[in-house]
């Protein structure tokens, strides 16, 4: 009876505990609500890419989607081999165009068929220029992964 009753008085306090922890202020400085103004970049959305045509000597994909507007200074570039493999980050592109719309080519080896994603990122690191985000990706934030987009590679 008397362990019993420790339990019980061990889970009413861990309770009590568990629920003013809840209550507790925190800093988190990727909350909209705190004062760093810093922001994880919107999802890309409009993902297409197109393959290179029948006899092309250099295979590549064309990838076109919608810019994000705010808060991006480029995108991650992904490849896969199957919509639900792995995807390799295989190239960057800069937030430069003025376009609403951004496109980047993406040369291959072999025809085929291959599936990308694509993720928007915005700097916050101390460097006054931009780093290679691939070379050195501190400092990046990265947002969510596009939804995939198919491209067949003709031979």
């Amino acid at each position: 009876m008397k362990s019993r009753n420790l339990v019980t008085m061990f889970i009413l306090f861990m309770l009590v505990l568990l629920t003013y922890s809840c209550e507790l202020k925190r800093s988190n400085p990727l909350d909209p609500d705190s004062n760093t103004n810093i922001y994880v970049p919107d999802r890309v959305v409009g993902l297409n890419a197109a393959g290179s045509g029948p006899g092309v000597l250099s295979k590549y994909v064309e990838l076109r989607w919608s810019k994000n507007q705010e808060n991006t200074d480029g995108y991650y570039i992904y490849m896969g081999l199957a919509y639900n493999s792995a995807y390799k980050k295989v190239g960057w592109t800069s937030n430069v165009n003025p376009d609403s719309t951004l496109s980047k080519i993406v040369p291959l080896d072999a025809p085929g068929f291959y599936y990308f994603k694509v993720s928007a990122y915005k700097y916050y690191g101390s460097s006054a220029s931009l780093p290679n985000p691939i070379e050195d990706s501190s400092g990046y934030l990265e947002g969510s992964l596009s939804e995939w987009a198919i491209a067949h590679v003709d031979d």
